[in-house]
């Protein structure tokens, strides 16, 4: 993590992808959000290349790209201890419900 990184508490669940490639992987998949789109992310996430990240997860910003990803560092949850590639937008908006399970 860079000094200085911008730190924050995620306020919705967001998806994230475990490399780049598994990001854009996944873009693709979410473009399509049909059955084909729906299997391959559930077959990326159990491989763990995709992965929910909980609301109240704290992520530090470790970068950006072209490809609109928000490089982070995740330092507390499930994931801590990973960097992953963030969707630009929450969970909810990519087309995933609002879980039931997610800590405030």
């Amino acid at each position: 993590m860079p000094p200085g990184a911008r730190q924050w508490r995620l306020n919705q669940e967001w998806l994230a992808a475990a490399s780049r490639e598994s990001y854009a992987s996944g873009l693709a998949a979410l473009r399509t959000f049909d059955a084909f789109g729906a299997s391959e992310i559930s077959r990326m996430s159990y491989h763990q290349e995709l992965f929910m990240l909980p609301a109240g997860t704290m992520v530090a910003e470790a970068g950006n790209d072209d490809t609109g990803a928000i490089k982070v560092y995740v330092l507390d949850g499930p994931q801590s201890g990973k960097t992953l590639w963030m969707y630009p937008e929450p969970a909810e908006k990519l087309g995933f419900p609002p879980s039931q399970s997610t800590s405030k």
